[in-house]
C-alpha cells in the first residue's frame, strides 16, 4: 500500500511540474518556431559557439558555453522552489563543476589526439571596449530594466496591498541579483573606459 501511495505522489508531482512549467516550454518553442520561420539564421548555442571559435576562444571555453544551457538561473529558481535553496545551490554547484570538468577533459582529449579545432584570431583582436552603438544600446537597456523594476515594485505595492509574494517581499531574489549584477557590470565598464581613455 505504501508503494502505491508513493507512486501516486510521484505522479501528482510530475503532473504538477508539467502543469507549472510545461505550458511555458510549449509556448516558448511555438514562438521560437514562428520567429525562425521569418528569420533565416537561427542563433542557437552551436552557431554562437562557431562565432566564439572564429574569434579565438579556446575549445574548453566553447564546450563550457554549449553545456551552460544546463544551468540557468530560472532552472536554479525552479529547483529552489521545489527542493529548497540548499539543494538547488548544491545541484547548481555540481552542474557547474561537471560542466568545467567535462569541458577541460574534452579539450585535453582533443588536444592529445591533435584534433582540437583551431581559430584564426586571438581574443584580444576582437574584444575591446569601445563607446559605440552597442555601448549606447546596452546603456539604454539598463535604463529600461531599471524602469521595469520600478514599475513592477509600484504594481506590487498598489495592486496587492503589500501582499507578501516572493518578489514583492523586499528580499533580494535571483532575478534581482542578476539585474543588479548587470547594472554594476555596465557601470564598471564605463568607469574602466573612463580611467583608461583619459
Amino acid at each position: 500500500m505504501e508503494l502505491i501511495n508513493t507512486l501516486a505522489e510521484a505522479a501528482r508531482t510530475a503532473v504538477g511540474f508539467f502543469w507549472k512549467a510545461g505550458w511555458a516550454f510549449v509556448l516558448g518553442y511555438a514562438i521560437s518556431g514562428m520567429i525562425q520561420a521569418f528569420v533565416p539564421k537561427a542563433m542557437g548555442n552551436i552557431p554562437l559557439a562557431t562565432v566564439l571559435n572564429s574569434n579565438g576562444v579556446a575549445f574548453a571555453g566553447i564546450m563550457g558555453f554549449i553545456y551552460s544551457d544546463l544551468m540557468v538561473p530560472p532552472l536554479v529558481a525552479i529547483n529552489a522552489k521545489y527542493y529548497g535553496w540548499r539543494v538547488a545551490l548544491y545541484i547548481a554547484a555540481v552542474m557547474f563543476a561537471s560542466i568545467v570538468v567535462t569541458a577541460v577533459t574534452l579539450h585535453l582529449c582533443f588536444a592529445a589526439l591533435g584534433i582540437t579545432p583551431g581559430s584564426h584570431r586571438a581574443v584580444e583582436e576582437v574584444s575591446r571596449f569601445a563607446i559605440d552603438y552597442t555601448f549606447w544600446l546596452n546603456l539604454a537597456m539598463v535604463g529600461v530594466a531599471a524602469l521595469m523594476i520600478r514599475l513592477h515594485r509600484a504594481h506590487v505595492r498598489e495592486h496587492l496591498d503589500g501582499g507578501m509574494d516572493e518578489e514583492g517581499s523586499g528580499r533580494l531574489t535571483v532575478k534581482g541579483v542578476a539585474v543588479y549584477s548587470m547594472i554594476l557590470l555596465v557601470a564598471g565598464g564605463v568607469v574602466a573606459w573612463g580611467v583608461t581613455s583619459f
